[in-house]
């Protein structure tokens, strides 16, 4: 009877301390966790970057799941941090999308009006050395080709060949 109680008491204290430690290493797991993903989010310099790191950070979570699941108290907290990174991602790589585009937009309305400028330039040319000598040596002829480089840096092979090809028919048609 005595050891029977003894055995039991022993039992429970046991339980309580691995409580206590579990929630202890839980604790620091979720901080370090944290700590990731803002270093992830700050990695993040575009949406594809931002997306593989989302990937990362939940995988990390998945561990920390795995290492917890005799736990059950915490499996709301685990939903709660999934759903939190979720968004704080979703929301860099949305931020990143929308400068990428503004940045695009500025990018192509420069080449156009530079395009506008050297087609006016063009046309008071009276002959082909002319011509082909503005071609070669103008610096907005390489400030367009600069924009056509940033384009295609920025993955926007369409409009970058749009730009180019704009430019090429401007100089056939001088």
């Amino acid at each position: 009877q005595v050891v029977n109680q003894v055995k039991e008491a022993l039992k429970n204290k046991k339980r309580e301390l691995m409580t206590t430690e579990g929630k202890a290493q839980f604790h620091a797991a979720m901080l370090l966790l944290g700590q990731t993903a803002v270093n992830y989010l700050d990695m993040s310099d575009s949406p594809e970057k931002c997306s593989g790191n989302l990937n990362n950070v939940i995988n990390q979570l998945e561990d920390v799941a795995g290492n917890f699941s005799e736990y059950p108290e915490y499996i709301e907290q685990l939903d709660e941090k999934r759903d939190e990174l979720q968004t704080a991602f979703e929301q860099k790589q949305q931020q990143l999308s929308e400068q990428r585009n503004t940045k695009v937009t500025a990018l192509v309305d420069s080449a156009e009006r530079m395009l506008k400028s050297i087609e006016h330039k063009l046309g008071t040319f009276n002959n082909v050395n002319d011509i082909n000598g503005y071609m070669a040596a103008d610096r907005m002829i390489g400030s367009v080709r600069e924009r056509v480089k940033d384009l295609l840096a920025l993955e926007q092979v369409g409009q970058a060949e749009g730009i180019q090809s704009q430019l090429k028919t401007i100089h056939e048609e001088a």
